[in-house]
């Protein structure tokens, strides 16, 4: 492999930095490349730019599957760089790197063409007393910019651990508002609306989510980073 020395690469620019980390072959010690070490003003920059370019120029699902295809397209007509990549910089055999690269290039697959399905769901909105003649659905969208597994990773050689709590609809006074207008109260009938989408059958309390925040910060956890920990009643699967 070439010795190369690689600078940052934040809202399409290349940013060289001041301190550098180096790169060794696993095998031989050799050093083989030098990678330039992000400093707090950088990561701040590489989030504000992602998340503006989240704001103003949204990907629709199609544009996703496109990125998502090239990607793919791009790792197999250069694999035998990335599989060498892998053997020199991570120690994997040539099958391992080779099996690494077969996974990757399907799961880009994979992705491209789920990132087309992206759906909702119906909510049986006429089920319920005096909701005749409407209709209710839902949409995913992206939430916006999460690092937390990159944040793990990088993290974790300092024994810091980064996971994310999703819950879902929660009773909470936001959803009594939502409900029916009144913080104080939630509308049984509507508020079975969100239980029939909920496998486990009931709301997500806000003792749930504190119970899974406590559980992580605790030793219990102390294995677990870089982890999305869905409360929500089974609504994911």
């Amino acid at each position: 492999m070439k010795y190369q020395k690689l600078s940052l690469y934040i809202n399409g620019e290349n940013i060289e930095t001041e301190k550098y980390l180096p790169v060794f072959h696993k095998f031989t010690g050799e050093k083989i490349a030098e990678i330039s070490k992000a400093e707090r003003t950088d990561v701040t920059r590489a989030v504000s730019s992602a998340e503006d370019v989240f704001k103003n120029n949204p990907l629709t699902p199609y544009k996703r599957y496109e990125i998502l295809l090239k990607a793919s397209e791009l790792l197999t007509e250069d694999r035998e760089s990335f599989e060498q990549l892998l053997i020199e910089e991570v120690g994997k055999t040539k099958k391992d790197a080779i099996g690494e690269l077969d996974r990757t290039i399907s799961t880009l697959l994979i992705s491209a063409e789920e990132a087309k399905k992206i759906s909702g769901e119906m909510v049986p909105l006429e089920g319920q007393e005096n909701s005749e003649n409407k209709l209710g659905f839902t949409i995913r969208v992206p939430k916006g910019v999460i690092g937390a597994k990159s944040l793990a990773l990088e993290l974790a050689p300092y024994n810091v651990r980064v996971n994310v709590i999703n819950p879902g609809p929660a009773e909470t006074p936001m959803i009594g508002k939502f409900l029916k207008g009144n913080p104080d109260e939630i509308d049984d009938a509507k508020k079975s609306v969100f239980i029939d989408s909920v496998p486990l059958g009931r709301l997500i309390q806000p003792d749930d989510i504190a119970s899974a925040a406590l559980y992580l910060a605790s030793d219990h956890a102390s294995i677990v980073t870089g982890t999305v920990l869905n409360v929500d009643g089974g609504r994911g699967v």
